[in-house]
């Protein structure tokens, strides 16, 4: 097993022992790990990357929820560091890449009890969150394919994510995001006029 991996999950013990068997799935519906007789729970370390740029936000529709948007990334492999499992993710879900050169300004983690509804699993989730700014590449916000996995990946405005269905757990993140990217926007205009020599 991977040593960071493991470290971390061995982090989530306390989290994990005697913990409420309430999970949330990406719709927000609560499901009691307790009625459930099938129910397997298990630890788990997913990254997920927040990547904006020109005003957009890269979000994803995975094929067995293709109403809810959410960012790209998910469960880290026990072979993989947790940057590594994220843009395997990234890569897998959008066919992009991101530039080797560019490191995150940013970097979360929240607790999460998730049930998946596609795999029937309950999963006591440590999520990284690794946040971006592409703003000035070059057709960094181009149209995007839907992946040979199925995912459906779109660049959309920051300012009209509150018009889509968000996956629970991602929806104050994706939110996040909007504002301090906005907020980090409005510095550097405010940067810029301030340096400007009068005529």
């Amino acid at each position: 097993m991977n040593k960071a991996f493991n470290k971390i999950v061995s982090e989530t013990k306390p989290y994990e022992e005697g913990n409420s068997p309430l999970f949330i799935d990406r719709y927000g519906q609560i499901h009691d790990s307790s009625e459930d007789p099938s129910a397997v729970i298990k630890a788990r370390l997913g990254a997920f990357l927040v990547v904006c740029a020109n005003g957009h936000i890269l979000l994803t529709r995975p094929p067995w929820a293709p109403t809810v948007s959410e960012l790209p990334g998910g469960g880290v492999d026990k072979h993989e560091t947790v940057e590594e499992g994220a843009y395997r993710e990234l890569l897998e879900e959008t066919d992009l890449s991101l530039p080797k050169d560019i490191k995150p300004f940013k970097a979360d983690e929240h607790y999460m009890n998730l049930y998946a509804e596609d795999v029937n699993m309950y999963y006591r989730y440590i999520q990284k969150f690794y946040f971006y700014n592409l703003d000035g590449l070059a057709n960094v916000t181009k149209k995007l394919e839907t992946t040979a996995e199925g995912s459906s990946s779109f660049w959309c405005p920051l300012d009209r994510v509150g018009e889509l269905q968000l996956r629970v757990g991602h929806k104050h993140i994706i939110e996040e995001a909007a504002r301090e990217y906005q907020a980090a926007k409005a510095y550097t205009v405010a940067k810029q006029k301030s340096g400007m020599s009068p005529k």
